[in-house]
């Protein structure tokens, strides 16, 4: 009898370690990356990735206040000889419609907005670019609606796996640093695989970078600089 409650004292302190670990990691979370919609014709990706994160975007190890984001991206494929200037798009979201001008991204020219809205997985939806005379409507699928292994899971499989890694970034009993969790592809392979990325950054410089199978939750890659 002694014996049973003593595996039974370890295993609830085992439990309430893991979830402590869980909770710094989801109380600290400066970005996560919910759901991931893609499409594309002749002329054009379009993309649109939401969730949550910090409200003021600063990378510096310090996670803030939260709010949704929906960013949808049109990439042409080729130079469109197009007015960028005047881009507008128009989104439906099931019922819900988006409409607004585009900005240019100075980084790799695509077009982009902010809906500041986190999308349902089940969502239908469709994508139209406006330039000019020029107009393309796009349907886009959820990439990762199916997957085995969620945005929430990742938290699950970090808090069980890495906990030494975790606690190195504990200091007087607070975690001192932020957790973003993205998915990511290889484009420069031009594959279609995605995967989960997670990067674990603390105050003072550290970082812990992993890529996470979706399937089966598998680390495929670490980096620790922490």
């Amino acid at each position: 009898m002694k014996l049973f409650f003593l595996l039974l004292i370890t295993m609830c302190l085992c439990s309430g370690c893991g979830n402590k670990y869980e909770k710094y990691l989801k109380n600290n979370t400066a970005e996560i990356r919910n759901y991931l919609f893609v499409g594309s014709d002749d002329n054009i990706d379009v993309s649109l990735i939401s969730g949550k994160r910090e409200k003021t975007y600063i990378v510096n190890g310090y996670a803030t206040e939260l709010v949704d984001f929906g960013v949808l991206t049109f990439l042409p494929k080729k130079n469109l000889e197009l007015d960028y200037t005047i881009a507008n798009y128009v989104l439906f979201v099931g019922t819900n419609k988006f409409e607004g001008a585009l900005q240019k991204n100075p980084f790799d020219g695509s077009l982009v907005v902010d809906i500041k809205t986190n999308i349902s997985p089940t969502a239908n939806v469709s994508a139209k670019i406006n330039i000019g005379e020029f107009s393309r409507e796009i349907k886009l699928n959820c990439v990762n609606a199916n997957w085995n292994i969620q945005s929430n899971d990742v938290y699950d499989i970090l808090s069980k796996k890495f906990k030494s890694e975790i606690g190195e970034c504990v200091v007087d009993k607070s975690f001192a640093g932020e957790v973003y969790i993205k998915i990511l592809n290889d484009a420069d392979e031009n594959v279609s695989d995605y995967y989960w990325y997670v990067c674990i950054l603390t105050r003072t410089g550290g970082r812990l970078s992993l890529i996470i199978s979706p399937e089966t939750g598998e680390t495929l890659a670490i980096n620790n600089l922490l």
